[in-house]
C-alpha cells in the first residue's frame, strides 16, 4: 500500500507544481499562493477528518512535534514556490525537493534505526549526479 500511495503523491505533487508555476505566471504573489493553498488544504483535511472520525490524541511532546512539521512545512513550501516560480523549468526545482529524499534516509538511519544497503547508497549517489547534471 506504501507503494501506491508514494506513486499517486508523485503525480499530484508534479501536478501540483505545474500549477504552481502557471499560477505564478499570472502574476499572483507566492505568497498568497501558499496562504490560499494551505487554507482550502486545512478545510480539506477537516472535512476528511471529520468523515472518518480520526480521534485527536495530542501529548505536549506531539505537539511540540506537529509545531515543528508546520515550520518545516511552511518554510520548505516558501522557498519551493519560489524556485518553482523563478526556474526556467519547474521540473529542476523538483528534482532537487526530490533530493531531500537523502536527508530522510540518513535522518531514518541515524533517528529511527533503519538500515542502509548498498543499494541505498547507490540511489543516494544517483540522485546527487542527476542534480549535478540538471545544474550543468
Amino acid at each position: 500500500m506504501w507503494l501506491t500511495n508514494a506513486i499517486l503523491c508523485m503525480l499530484f505533487m508534479g501536478a501540483m507544481a505545474l500549477a504552481m508555476k502557471k499560477v505564478t505566471l499570472y502574476g499572483i504573489p507566492y505568497t498568497w499562493i501558499l496562504m490560499f493553498t494551505f487554507l482550502l488544504g486545512a478545510v480539506f483535511f477537516l472535512i476528511h477528518s471529520l468523515s472518518i472520525r480520526s480521534a485527536l490524541h495530542l501529548t505536549s511532546q506531539s505537539a511540540m512535534w506537529i509545531l515543528c512539521i508546520a515550520v518545516f512545512s511552511y518554510a520548505g513550501n516558501l522557498f519551493g514556490l519560489r524556485s518553482i516560480a523563478s526556474a526556467p523549468n519547474p521540473g529542476y526545482t523538483m528534482a532537487i525537493m526530490g533530493c531531500s529524499s537523502i536527508i530522510v534516509l540518513l535522518g531514518s538511519v541515524a533517528f529511527f534505526d533503519a538500515q542502509l544497503s548498498l543499494t541505498s547508497i547507490a540511489g543516494v549517489i544517483l540522485c546527487v549526479a542527476g542534480v549535478v547534471l540538471l545544474a550543468i
